[in-house]
C-alpha cells in the first residue's frame, strides 16, 4: 500500500500516476526528512500525524512553525493538535507564543487549553480564563 504524495489516496504501486488524482504517486525528488514530515502532519492515518508532529519538536525543526502552528489550531483530532503544540513550544518556546497561547488557553480543546496554560505558566503568566475568573 502506497500513499499519493498529492492527495493521500492509497494505491497498489510505488510510482506513476495516482488512482485518484493522477499526479505522481511517490514524493517529488529531493524532498528533506524535515518537508516529508511536514507532509505527514495531514496524513490521514492520524498516528503518522502525531508521530510527524513530535518528531519535527525532537529535531527542533523552524521551518516546521507554519504548518505545526495551523495543526495545532485546525487538526483533524485533538492528539495532533497536542503533539503539534507541545513541538511548537519546544521549537519556538511559550514567550514567543504568547499572545496565541494565551487565545489557546480560553478556546483550545481540553487538551490543548491544558498543554496551553501550563507554558504560560512556566513563562510567569497566568492563562486567560485564571484572568478572566480573578476580574469582579
Amino acid at each position: 500500500m502506497f500513499w499519493c504524495f498529492h492527495c493521500y489516496a492509497i494505491n497498489d504501486h510505488p510510482s506513476g500516476p495516482c488512482r485518484a488524482c493522477g499526479e505522481p504517486v511517490e514524493a517529488p525528488a529531493g524532498l528533506s526528512r524535515t518537508e516529508s514530515l511536514i507532509w505527514a502532519l495531514r496524513h490521514p492515518d492520524g498516528d503518522r500525524a502525531v508521530l510527524a508532529a513530535r518528531a519535527l519538536g525532537w529535531l527542533r525543526a523552524a521551518e516546521s512553525g507554519p504548518a505545526l502552528r495551523a495543526a495545532a489550531e485546525s487538526g483533524r483530532d485533538i492528539y495532533l493538535r497536542a503533539a503539534a503544540l507541545e513541538s511548537l513550544l519546544a521549537i519556538e518556546g511559550a514567550t514567543a507564543l504568547r499572545p496565541w497561547l494565551e487565545e489557546l488557553s480560553r478556546v483550545g480543546s481540553f487538551n490543548v487549553r491544558a498543554i496551553a496554560r501550563r507554558a504560560l505558566e512556566a513563562v510567569g503568566g497566568a492563562s486567560g480564563s485564571d484572568q478572566d475568573a480573578q476580574q469582579p
